[in-house]
């Protein structure tokens, strides 16, 4: 019987069994004296043995001490079978008026029936009552007449005892009630005087004793209450000075019940000490004391097994380690159900033999819930950090379960236990069945609340914590906000609603408006392990849990250490990594709530602290995404994700920008698109994979619907785009635009050497970046605020590799350029006053070194330069060029065809045309028009043709420096030089000459040059062919020719002079030469 009385309840419960078996077996029955019993009917039940006292006297020595009244002279023992019950008493008096007098009373009620007279079953319960017992009866007491009577009032004097050695050996479950003085009133039994009772080691008492009985509606004669009308017993309640001491087996320090109560909360080194206190906490006795008082009564109902305790109600638990558990509420009730957990209540009306159901009940009772109500019911447990609070604390002992209410709007509901803490509308939990092997059973909790969890039992830097709203029900009352439950596979699942919050060490921070987790339960795996222990599992092995995946929706913000973001749904899955043999144990970077410093208040989450040493952080925004998380001992690495709808990817920086060397703000590295897919997030560089939502026709389009990568000096723009910043590479497949921030603002004039800020590139084929490299391929079209180039392949090489892990604020310096294919060139030169200079180039393809300035060409090509005549001069990156003959004004146009290729130095500002070069110098009067041709009268006035082998054209070294600076977007350079080399022919006429009289001229050299500072041709031959000039004075005449080994000819002013191979000078007609000016 011990084993089911385990708590003080149970102990006062016992007392009051003892007095319903007195009240059953004393009051209802009162027989005659021996020799009238002897004349009753033979099937009366009870046995008249008056001639047979001593061997009922040989039972009853089992029973009472030796010289017990009992066992001494000729009491009267009457039998009763049906009711298992011997009553022995001994003197009886009466009257005519009803009242009986008996003195020495004492009932043995057998819950073991007896097999045989000499049987004595060890748990008998023995009522001794040695004083006299006053009965009054409504009618005259007739025993042989068989008529009894109801009994008005009584009083039964003197000291009355129960006890019973139980069912166990030895005293350890041995019953023992005392009190005097019991008054009959109708149905009301009671005693002023005190109640003493012990069971075992534990002991009750109290002050004023009142049993209420039934009233039998429907009394059978023969019943064991017939006699009296009693159906049994309504209540039993001990009025005043309730007191218990309850010897309990002890709990482990691993196991414990409740926990600590306090003002606010804790601040972080509470949780080291906690810490420290549960783990250095002693294994306690086999058993230990549990203190019950209250102010008010004690009352237990027999028909609905219900006990209670009123007023101030304290239960305390000493702890020989610091400072006691106690329970304090107003009001303590216990539920009590059958031995299989069968609820039970019973009704006088239903019930046809009422006063035998109830001793057979009591015989097989349990608590099945206990629960404790006050302003505010208070759970305190210093010895393991934890308790509960609430104004309804419920316990169900069987399944186990817990419910805790609060006070709606006023006060929530606590639950402590250890590092864990909930607050709540109400708590309610159900812990799984011992046998079952689950850590977790069902949970649900409503809102506003929070809730704080170690994922590590005693160590408090690895908390989860989380917080949500109320949710209200349609009668107003809070509905649940957090459940438990099981799936339909039989595994946890945890579902949050009411904008849940979650912040967890080592993991981040999660708020939406739905969350669901899928949990699965495992062995416990160690300090380092991934697993969530679970302290309260009924099993002997340590359990936890495992979080698989993560379900949340409804404006989603979530914070770890490598990413953060904003979506409409998000789903989270959570996988082991594997066990490796050498694998260090992983020290929590994370810390939710340190070891120092403030805890998270009640009113507030706090998002993790995050590990700002990472490579990289970044922030996603869009309508979906799912989440890969690696669990590597005690930290969860995000390896994956996968984001769908108006994604933004954007790199986090820090709280003061970086700045570059031009004083550029740091920007971040951004990724957009429709789709977006990112792999090796906690790595020093993800690989990333963008999708766009357009056509692939589109790349030329505007830039929205496309797949985007900001990277550090570099934008680009595609339908499906591919990042692997570890490997510094990406990669587009097929169309896509890109712009390109250039720090070559103006290095040298002309075509390449001033390419601005931002180059946009545009292709059809694809485009890869790896390191300090870029191609694109198909159509690639590239444009800087100056010019554009066309070709079908083009190869860029940078000073330094792209950053793909970095914002856009730097800059990038191109080393090097190769287009192929077919390259087209168009540059123009503008001023603040407008357009000075337009250069077209066109050839196979293209080379050029920015940083040593050698460029290289291969042919078929052309070049066409045209410019203002009196502007500065420009010159093109590989052009030539821009004005042979001098003039007053207007526009002048160059263009060399070429066979062979080009090459030259940008930084020298020389460039050189091979194999069948042709060039044609010449006034036009727009910037588009096309080259007049050439009619076999020779070129119109100040145009000059030229055809050779080689042209080289130059900046003359001279007049370099004596160039002043100009304004255009470009950089002036001096009078230039040309040479021309092999087979060289010349025909030009000078400018402002009449075509109707023509000073046309002709020239063939072996080396032919001209000098812009000069303005002078230098025409020389070699040993084996002199230079020749052929001029025209007027249409119609002979030309006159001029033979030399060197020949020097200044058209503007139509004049010439020879060299021969003697040194002589002939001077043709005209004036001498003047001094060369510029023009």
């Amino acid at each position: 019987m011990y084993r089911r009385l385990r708590n003080a309840v149970v102990t006062l419960l016992a007392l009051l069994a003892a007095y319903h078996t007195y009240t059953l077996t004393v009051a209802p029955r009162l027989d005659p004296p021996p020799l009238v019993a002897a004349q009753a009917d033979a099937d009366d039940p009870w046995d008249q043995v008056q001639h047979a006292v001593e061997r009922y006297q040989r039972l009853l020595a089992n029973y009472f001490p030796p010289g017990h009244w009992t066992l001494t002279g000729s009491p009267k023992v009457l039998e009763h079978t049906a009711a298992n019950a011997l009553l022995v008493y001994g003197d009886l008096s009466k009257d005519r008026f009803g009242r009986v007098d008996i003195t020495n009373t004492a009932v043995v009620f057998f819950p073991t029936p007896r097999r045989g007279m000499n049987d004595a079953p060890p748990d008998a319960i023995v009522i001794d009552a040695p004083g006299v017992a006053k009965l009054q009866f409504d009618e005259a007491f007739n025993p042989t007449k068989g008529t009894f009577g109801w009994p008005k009032r009584g009083l039964f004097e003197g000291e009355i005892t129960i006890r019973s050695a139980m069912n166990d050996p030895g005293p350890e479950d041995d019953l023992f009630v005392r009190t005097r003085d019991l008054r009959l009133e109708g149905l009301l039994i009671s005693s002023d005087a005190e109640v003493v009772g012990r069971i075992g080691a534990s002991e009750a008492s109290g002050r004023v004793l009142e049993i209420q009985l039934l009233e039998d509606p429907n009394a059978a004669p023969d019943g064991v209450a017939a006699a009296l009308g009693v159906a049994g017993v309504a209540s039993l309640e001990v009025r005043h000075d309730v007191r218990a001491r309850v010897e309990i087996p002890a709990s482990s320090p691993a196991s414990p019940v409740v926990v600590a109560a306090g003002q606010g909360q804790p601040i972080a080194p509470v949780y080291a000490e906690r810490a420290i206190r549960l783990a250095s906490a002693q294994m306690a006795p086999t058993t230990e004391p549990v203190d019950a008082r209250c102010a008010g009564s004690f009352r237990f109902d027999f028909t609905t097994f219900t006990a209670s305790l009123q007023d101030d109600v304290r239960i305390v638990r000493p702890r020989p380690e610091g400072p006691p558990d106690t329970l304090v509420c107003d009001e303590l009730r216990a539920r009590f159900a059958r031995s299989d957990g069968a609820s039970i209540s019973i009704s006088p009306i239903d019930e046809p033999d009422l006063a035998r159901s109830q001793t057979a009940t009591l015989g097989a009772l349990k608590i099945d819930r206990v629960e404790a109500l006050g302003s505010p019911a208070k759970i305190e447990s210093p010895s393991v950090l934890g308790g509960a609070e609430g104004r309804r604390i419920q316990l169900w002992l069987g399944t186990p379960r817990l419910r805790v209410e609060g006070v709606p709007g006023d006060r929530l509901a606590m639950v402590a236990y250890g590092l864990n803490e909930a607050r709540a509308a109400w708590i309610d939990y159900e812990a799984p069945p011992a046998s079952s092997g689950r850590a977790l059973g069902n949970l649900s909790m409503a809102g506003p609340g929070w809730m704080r969890v170690a994922t590590r039992a005693g160590d408090p830097t690895r908390l989860v914590e989380a917080r949500w709203k109320g949710i209200a029900s349609s009668d107003g009352r809070p509905s649940e906000a957090v459940r438990l439950v099981r799936d339909k596979g039989g595994n946890p699942l945890l579902i949050a609603e009411g904008e849940p919050e979650i912040a967890a060490a080592e993991v981040g921070w999660l708020k939406a408006a739905r969350l669901e987790a899928s949990l699965v339960e495992l062995a416990g795996d160690g300090r380092e392990g991934p697993v969530v222990e679970t302290p309260l599992s009924r099993g002997a092995a340590s359990q936890g849990f495992l979080v698989r995946t993560i379900r949340a929706a409804g404006g989603v913000d979530f914070r770890g250490a490598e990413l953060e973001g904003r979506v409409d749904r998000l789903r989270a899955n959570f996988q082991p990594a594997p066990p490796t043999a050498d694998s260090e144990p992983v020290s929590g970077t994370l810390a939710l709530t340190p070891a120092t410093g403030v805890s998270v208040a009640p009113d507030r989450v706090q998002p993790s602290t995050l590990n700002q040493s990472a490579p990289s952080r970044y922030r996603v925004t869009g309508e979906e995404l799912e989440l890969s998380v690696t669990l590597r001992g005690r930290r969860a690495e995000p390896t994956e994700a996968v984001c769908r709808g108006e994604v933004e990817l954007r790199q986090v920086l820090a709280a003061a920008p970086r700045r570059d060397a031009n004083g550029e703000p740091e920007q971040p590295f951004v990724v957009r698109g429709a789709a977006l897919r990112v792999e090796g997030i906690s790595e020093p560089g993800v690989r990333l994979t963008v999708l766009g939502s357009v056509a692939e026709d589109s790349a030329n389009t505007a830039d929205s619907g496309r797949a985007e990568v900001q990277a550090k000096g570099v934008h680009l723009f595609a339908r499906d785009l591919h990042v692997d910043q570890q490997s510094g590479r990406a990669w587009i497949e097929g169309p896509g635009d890109a712009r390109i921030r250039l720090s070559q603002t103006g290095a040298t004039g002309g075509l390449l050497g001033s390419l601005g800020p931002e180059a946009k590139l545009s292709w059809r084929d694809g485009l890869e970046l790896l390191g300090d490299r870029l191609v694109a391929r198909g159509e690639v079209f590239a444009e800087t605020p100056q010019q554009w180039l066309h070709c079908a392949e083009l190869a860029a090489r940078f000073t330094r590799p792209i950053d793909l892990r970095e914002g856009v604020s730097g800059r990038l310096e191109v080393a090097r350029l190769d287009a192929g294919g077919g390259v087209s060139i168009d540059h123009r030169t503008i001023d603040p006053q407008g357009q000075t200079s337009h250069q077209r180039l066109q050839l196979k393809t293209l080379g050029a070194d920015l940083r040593s300035g050698e460029l290289g060409g291969e042919g078929p090509g052309w070049l066409r330069s045209v410019h203002l005549a009196g502007a500065a001069q420009q010159i093109t990156t590989g052009a030539g060029v821009n004005g042979i003959v001098g003039g007053n004004g207007g526009l002048r146009m160059l263009r060399v065809d070429f066979r062979r290729g080009l090459s030259g130095n940008i930084n020298t500002r020389v460039v050189r045309f091979h194999e069948r070069v042709s060039a044609l110098y010449t006034p036009v009067l727009a910037w588009d028009d096309q080259p007049p041709p050439v009619s076999s009268a020779g070129p119109p006035p100040g145009a000059v043709t030229l055809a050779c082998r080689e042209l080289r054209l130059s900046e003359d070294p001279a007049s370099r420096y004596a160039v002043a600076p100009s304004s255009a977007q470009g950089t002036s350079i001096g009078p230039i030089e040309a040479q021309a080399t092999g087979a060289v022919r010349l025909e030009g006429r000078p400018e402002g000459a009449d075509p109707s009289n023509s000073q046309a001229f002709a020239a063939e050299a072996v080396v032919a040059s001209y000098s812009q500072a000069k303005e002078v041709f230098v025409l020389e031959g070699d040993v084996n062919r002199s230079a020749t000039i052929w001029r025209q004075a007027a249409p119609g005449r002979q030309p006159e020719r001029v033979d030399g080994r060197k020949l020097l000819y200044w058209p503007k002013l139509d004049k010439f002079k020879y060299e021969d191979v003697r040194g002589g000078t002939i001077y043709g007609a005209g004036t001498q030469p003047g001094a060369a000016g510029l023009r």
